[in-house]
């Protein structure tokens, strides 16, 4: 019978086979998933910073809304974390996670780009930004009253907590691997 979400007999029978991938090596594969991105990065700071077409911005951050839950449903993770030899494994330790199991992972992910994408479509409607050429003239700009301090205590508080669960957590889990019942382990341990 389970207890909670992950069944503990599993757990016991599998911790000696595995190696659990901890806070830097994760931290490592979204280092190297943002190099992954850094043209569209760049291209969205050159349409923040010039073009400033709100298309341009919408069509240019759908790529994250996909990349990550696909590649850990279809491939384990992401190119980051294949990249360093970590992988996505299911309560079975069986190294394919469901559709659903993805979704959960990202969802916290989701609801953070969904809010960021918002709050940065709304500069597309400020004059003072429509007018503002180059990232020089953008750092002058004043940020609307209290809308970045909300999103930024937001991500700073998920990012401490996990980060935090992490070292705590004997199979060294984040929130999210928690909520949806799944492990980061190296491949090959």
């Amino acid at each position: 019978m389970e207890q909670g979400i992950i069944d503990e007999d599993i757990l016991e029978k599998n911790q000696a086979k595995v190696q659990y991938a901890g806070f830097w090596v994760r931290f490592g594969a979204v280092v190297v998933d943002f190099l992954v991105f850094l043209p569209i990065v760049l291209l969205s700071v050159f349409n923040m910073s010039d073009w400033k077409i709100l298309w341009v911005h919408i069509l240019l951050s759908l790529p994250q809304f996909f990349y990550k839950p696909i590649m850990e449903w279809k491939y384990a993770g992401t190119l980051g974390k294949m990249a360093l030899g970590i992988t996505l494994v299911n309560k079975d330790y069986e190294p394919k996670i469901t559709s659903e199991q993805s979704m959960k992972r990202f969802l916290v992910y989701f609801a953070y780009y969904v809010s960021a994408l918002f709050v940065s479509s709304l500069l597309y409607f400020n004059p003072e930004f429509l007018e503002a050429k180059g990232l020089i003239a953008m750092s002058e700009l004043e940020p609307p009253e209290n809308q970045s301090d909300w999103m930024s205590s937001f991500c700073a508080g998920f990012l401490f907590f996990s980060i935090f669960h992490i070292w705590l957590s004997p199979y060294k889990q984040t929130w999210h691997d928690k909520f949806a019942g799944t492990f980061c382990i190296y491949k090959d341990k």
